[in-house]
């Protein structure tokens, strides 16, 4: 959860200020406490969708665990009265029943836009909370007894860290990308690390149990096997055109290239690079930009690239003297 380090909202100024988290491990508190006496459960509260990082990407779970804490607060204190500003609602799918639901119950949904965000104001009286309603078209004031910031998910400390030691991609805001939205969903582009759950991007438990199951899924396929196969189109380096100018090492989308010093290069220089086949995928990027000629793609050679080019050209000419 994110933690509003840069105080949004007025978040930290004020123990009446607090996140969806904790606000509901507070209602957890108050139906305990309800059996005694019903102590601890506000009469009042706003809460504010859309904070911070969710400005920029979309959490996916904040607006339906707003709206399912805002039931919970109506299950114990019906005549509770709860305001959610959001900026975008998301309930996805058969969630569309919790935002209906909360409709019925009477908690009022107010949008606001980026450029005319909410205002928190803590006064002696209390928490004041004005926002645009754009149907009204005025500011609406509002007093509640807790201001609950639905703060979205992100990438924790050192995700950054472990892409880069497992040579796996991230996307602009940080969490793990897999190698393709449709096609390789739980694979990412380095062979034999799969992704799923929250490392992937906010998603609630049932998607997270079926990522799951497909990645381990996925693993299975490899693990399950006594001897793994390797197509046989793979870069080859020819040590003795090598001068281990690390440009392989720096273009190749899959970090397979690797300087060795047990290798010699060109003029017994101490150094060369080299390709493992059984990682290297064949898409021929390093051949293309090795300056010295070094790195040859199996059965797709110079000399065998050459000879079909020249193999084509004399079959055109022939045809073309034949026409004439």
């Amino acid at each position: 959860e994110y933690e509003g380090e840069g105080g949004e909202y007025g978040y930290g100024s004020d123990p009446r200020i607090v996140t969806l988290q904790t606000f509901e491990e507070s209602l957890a508190v108050a139906a305990a406490a309800e059996e005694e006496g019903g102590e601890g459960i506000p009469d009042a509260i706003t809460m504010i969708l859309c904070v911070g990082p969710a400005e920029r990407y979309c959490s996916r779970i904040c607006c339906t665990t707003s709206i399912k804490n805002a039931l919970a607060l109506k299950q114990l204190k019906p005549e509770a009265q709860v305001t959610i500003l959001y900026h975008d609602i998301r309930t996805y799918g058969f969630k569309e029943r919790l935002y209906n639901e909360a409709r019925r119950q009477g908690v009022v949904f107010i949008q606001y836009a980026f450029d005319r965000r909410p205002e928190v104001r803590v006064t002696d009286a209390g928490v004041e909370v004005s926002v645009w309603e754009p149907s009204l078209q005025e500011e609406v004031l509002l007093h509640p007894d807790r201001v609950v910031l639905s703060m979205p998910v992100v990438p924790p400390d050192g995700a950054d860290e472990v892409a880069t030691r497992l040579k796996v991609p991230v996307d602009m805001d940080g969490f793990f990308l897999e190698a393709h939205v449709k096609l390789r969903p739980v694979d990412f582009s380095s062979d034999g690390i799969f992704v799923a759950g929250m490392a992937h991007y906010p998603k609630f438990l049932d998607e997270t149990i079926a990522q799951a199951q497909a990645a381990a899924a996925r693993a299975i396929t490899i693990v399950s096997r006594d001897v793994l196969e390797v197509g046989g189109i793979v870069a080859q380096v020819d040590t003795d055109r090598c001068v281990a100018c690390l440009t392989c090492v720096r273009i190749c989308p899959y970090h397979v290239p690797q300087i060795r010093a047990e290798f010699d290069g060109v003029g017994g220089i101490a150094g060369a690079a080299y390709i493992e086949p059984a990682q290297c995928h064949g898409c021929g990027v390093c051949v293309a930009e090795c300056p010295a000629k070094a790195i040859q793609l199996i059965r797709y050679r110079d000399t065998q690239i050459e000879a079909e080019i020249e193999a084509l050209m004399q079959e055109r000419v022939y045809e073309h003297t034949r026409t004439v």
